[in-house]
């Protein structure tokens, strides 16, 4: 399978509106016809998983450490049912330090160092043999606001993408 932008991917308009285009989708053994990727569903039949990183219920408007570490257990529960799983794309803080108490508990090295994600992100990161993107959660109000930010999540979207087979 490869992924190939129609356009350049726009961080003027929210991720929602993100279009790919597969040049080659399988089904089964053989590839199909190519197709537009416009929904969840679309990206999901393309073999990309797209899951969050806090799987407990939010009671406030911060989320304090013990919930990240708490809830990081059925993150690394549902992480074990796909083990050849290339690219983790973490977007946002939460999802950089739950892969880091996924990482911890297995006594593994920590994924991501402590920084702020725009002087890390340039820097090549694994977990467990799959590339892992630090990069900015792409909701909430700043993301309309922010410009630079917009720019450098389409850049760690197109880049993890580039590296899917």
């Amino acid at each position: 399978m490869h992924l190939q932008e129609t356009r350049q991917i726009d961080p003027e308009r929210p991720p929602t509106e993100l279009r790919l285009h597969a040049k080659e989708q399988w089904d089964g053994d053989r590839p199909h016809s190519e197709q537009d990727v416009s929904s969840v569903q679309d990206v999901l039949d393309l073999g990309v998983y797209v899951t969050t990183a806090l799987k407990c219920g939010k009671t406030t408007y911060g989320i304090k450490t013990g919930t990240i570490r708490q809830c990081s257990l059925l993150l690394e529960q549902e992480l074990a049912l796909f083990p050849r799983v290339k690219v983790f794309l973490l977007m946002g803080d939460v999802s950089i330090r739950a892969i880091n108490y996924v990482a911890q508990r297995a006594g593994e090295a920590r994924v991501i160092p402590a920084g702020s994600t725009y002087k890390i992100r340039a820097e090549q990161y694994y977990f467990r043999g799959a590339r892992a993107f630090p990069s900015y959660l792409q909701a909430g109000p700043s993301f309309f606001i922010e410009k630079s930010k917009r720019k450098m999540i389409a850049e760690d979207i197109a880049a993890a993408l580039a590296l899917l087979p």
